[in-house]
């Protein structure tokens, strides 16, 4: 069973693939073996270079090479890799190689090919334009992706033609550290790494969505660096924005050290909070979960209770499904803190579900939520 695995992981059932594969296992398939099969190499590259790319006309192969490098295509993404239009008539006559260009699982206007396909083109691309052909490419599938609203394929394709400015532009532009609220971890995590340090260090931005990251792994003391680069960063380009980010930022990691807290504080924080735009119910509600675990550490629990019943209501004007689940969370402590248990379960239940259903990836919230 372990052998049939490893043979379906690799030729996908691809009848040609499994013959060819004999070639490759002698004796009893191992993963080693299939380390080596590959479409960029070997009989599986010589079969489809002479079987099924040669005979394909000159502007149906380019199209094969030039879509190669992404996961998943479509028509229109196509025109915008190629530069011109008309991928929608060469799609069409790609169906004869329906084993190797096969429709998107979940979406029927969507085609990838077969990765030991994929394999071969990306190498015969490189082959064909060389690497300023190559990220010239990428370039084109960034642009195309972001302007469908798919923000992680369009850096990933940045990062691809080494553009990482544009990549910390498009984090920016697509709302930096907030992106966490509204994708969570994983996503955010999955964004920043695509950018290197010392280029990160020139875009104050970037630096604090690594600073709210670090506190949700418990790294404070770095996450209270990057605040600190930030701030003292050079101007930006947008500076209002900016200054909004490190204030909520700057909240956030206040609330995850733990300080000690006085009245003065909420007195302070309240004033903080009368003082945030009417049209910005994110900075609004971040602000009011600070003052609220404020109010819980000095023992306001009506208070308290009473901010977090209010703020779950500027949390979906803000449409963060995060910051509503940790809404619940602390209404659940007020009540708690205040005797009332069965409202105290209910909040803490509806918590629960949300981090299960929502951030699977978020352990902590999950941990926090039961």
């Amino acid at each position: 069973s372990e052998a049939l695995s490893l043979l379906y992981e690799r030729t996908e059932g691809w009848p040609v693939a499994v013959q060819l594969a004999r070639l490759v296992v002698t004796d009893a398939p191992t993963r080693g073996h299939f380390d080596k099969f590959h479409g960029h190499s070997g009989h599986i590259a010589t079969y489809l270079a002479e079987q099924i790319v040669s005979g394909l006309p000159d502007e149906l192969q380019e199209f094969l090479c030039f879509t190669s490098v992404v996961e998943r295509f479509n028509a229109e993404l196509a025109d915008a890799i190629r530069g011109k239009r008309g991928s929608e008539t060469l799609l069409a006559q790609l169906e004869p190689l329906n084993a190797l260009v096969v429709r998107a699982e979940g979406d029927d206007s969507s085609y990838r090919y077969h990765h030991l396909f994929a394999e071969y083109l990306q190498k015969e691309l490189r082959r064909r334009s060389g690497e300023e052909g190559v990220t010239e490419i990428h370039r084109r599938a960034s642009q195309g992706y972001e302007e469908k609203g798919y923000m992680a394929e369009a850096v990933r394709h940045s990062r691809e033609a080494r553009d990482y400015d544009r990549c910390a532009n498009l984090i920016e532009r697509a709302g930096g550290w907030e992106l966490i609220l509204f994708g969570g971890i994983g996503y955010l995590r999955g964004l920043l790494q695509h950018i290197p340090d010392d280029v990160a260090a020139q875009y104050p931005r970037i630096l604090l969505a690594k600073a709210y990251l670090g506190v949700k792994d418990g790294l404070l003391a770095e996450s209270r660096a990057l605040l600190d680069a930030a701030v003292n960063a050079p101007h930006s380009s947008d500076q209002a924005m900016l200054q909004r980010d490190i204030l909520n930022v700057g909240a956030l990691i206040f609330v995850y050290e733990d300080t000690a807290v006085s009245t003065n504080d909420i007195v302070e924080l309240q004033q903080r909070l009368t003082e945030v735009r009417s049209d910005d119910p994110l900075t609004r509600s971040i602000l009011a979960c600070q003052l609220i675990v404020c109010e819980l550490a000095v023992g306001q629990f009506a208070n308290a209770d009473h901010l977090a019943q209010a703020t779950m209501r500027t949390m979906r004007e803000a449409r963060t499904v995060l910051g509503l689940n940790y809404c619940y969370l602390h209404a659940g402590l007020a009540e708690l803190y205040q005797g009332r248990l069965k409202s105290a379960e209910a909040h803490f239940g509806v918590a629960r579900r949300m981090a299960e259903e929502n951030f699977a990836h978020d352990p902590g919230l999950r941990a926090l939520s039961r």
